[in-house]
C-alpha cells in the first residue's frame, strides 16, 4: 500500500510472487503439489533449474522475494525481508553451501518468472489512453473530493491467468439511467440510500471490515492527507493467514490455497 497501487495492480503484485513460491516448491515436491505450468497462460514448465543441494523452503521464499522486488516500487522493504530470511536460515544452522545453492536456484527460477511476467502486457497498458469522462447523464464521471480518474480502463488487455479472455463472462445489465421516481434505476439507488439510514453497530462493523479501499484521503481545507489501508487481495491473503495459523496448516496446504485465491 505504500506504493499506492489500486486493487487491480495490487492483485498482480500479490499473484506473481506467490506463483513463484508455488512453482519453486512444486519443483522440489512434485508428488505433493500439482504443476501449474500449462494451466496458467504462457507459463511453461521449469525444466532446466538445478536444485542440487538447495533447500526447498528457503529457495521458495527467496524466489518469492526476488519476484516481488520486480513488481513493486518500494524495493527496500523486499530487501529487508530477504535479509531477514537469510539471517534466520543462518541462525537455524543451515550451512553456507546450502544457502548458496538456494540463492542460486531462486535466481534461476526468478529469471524464468520475470520473463513470463514481462509478457503480460502490463507495461504496454501504462501508455494507453486514460479514461475520458463526459457530462452525459447516466455516464460515469469523476466525483469530489478527489476527482480520481477512471480506474485501469485498459485492464482487460492484461493477459488473463487462466481463461482465454475476460469476454467469456457476461453480466446482467444494470437498469437504464432514469431519475424518475418510478424507474428501476431510482428504486435501486434509493434502496442503497434507505439502507444507509438503518445502520446498527453490526452493519457498520461488517462494512468497515470489508472496506478494502487501499488508499483514502482526508481533506482539511487545503491540507490533504493520504491514509494507507488494505487492498482486496491483501485482505483475502490476511484471512488465509489467520485461518492457516489457527488450523496450523501444513506448508503444502497453505501453498495450495494462496494461488486459488489470487
Amino acid at each position: 500500500m505504500e506504493d499506492g497501487f489500486p486493487p487491480p495492480i495490487a492483485s498482480r503484485v500479490y499473484a506473481y510472487p506467490h506463483i513463484a513460491f508455488y512453482v519453486t516448491l512444486q519443483k522440489f515436491f512434485p508428488d505433493s503439489l500439482q504443476p501449474v505450468a500449462g494451466k496458467l497462460n504462457g507459463l511453461a514448465p521449469i525444466d532446466d533449474v538445478n536444485v542440487k543441494n538447495a533447500d526447498a523452503e528457503l529457495t521458495a521464499l527467496l524466489a518469492f522475494c526476488k519476484t516481488a522486488k520486480k513488481v513493486v516500487f518500494s524495493e527496500q522493504h523486499v530487501d529487508d525481508l530477504t535479509a531477514g530470511i537469510l539471517l534466520k536460515a543462518e541462525a537455524g544452522g543451515m550451512s553456507p553451501a546450502v544457502i548458496e545453492a538456494s540463492v542460486r536456484c531462486s535466481e534461476e527460477i526468478t529469471g524464468f518468472m520475470i520473463e513470463w511476467i514481462s509478457k503480460d502486457n502490463y507495461v504496454e497498458t501504462r501508455t494507453m489512453d486514460r479514461w475520458t469522462s463526459t457530462k452525459k447523464p447516466g455516464e460515469w464521471i469523476e466525483t469530489p473530493p478527489d476527482y480520481a480518474a477512471g480506474l485501469e480502463p485498459n485492464w482487460s488487455k492484461i493477459r488473463p491467468m487462466v481463461i482465454d479472455s475476460a469476454g467469456i463472462y457476461t453480466s446482467s445489465p444494470l437498469p437504464p439511467y432514469d431519475p424518475a421516481r418510478e424507474s428501476d434505476f431510482y428504486k435501486m439507488v434509493n434502496g442503497v440510500y434507505l439502507q444507509s439510514k438503518e445502520l446498527d453497530k453490526e452493519k457498520v462493523a461488517i462494512a468497515l471490515f470489508w472496506d478494502d479501499n487501499p488508499n483514502t484521503t482526508e481533506h482539511h481545507g487545503h491540507l490533504v492527507s493520504v491514509i494507507h489501508k488494505i487492498s482486496p487481495p491483501g485482505h483475502w491473503l490476511n484471512i488465509i493467514s489467520q485461518i492457516s495459523r489457527k488450523d496450523n496448516s501444513s506448508l503444502f496446504k497453505a501453498t495450495k490455497l494462496t494461488p486459488l485465491l489470487l
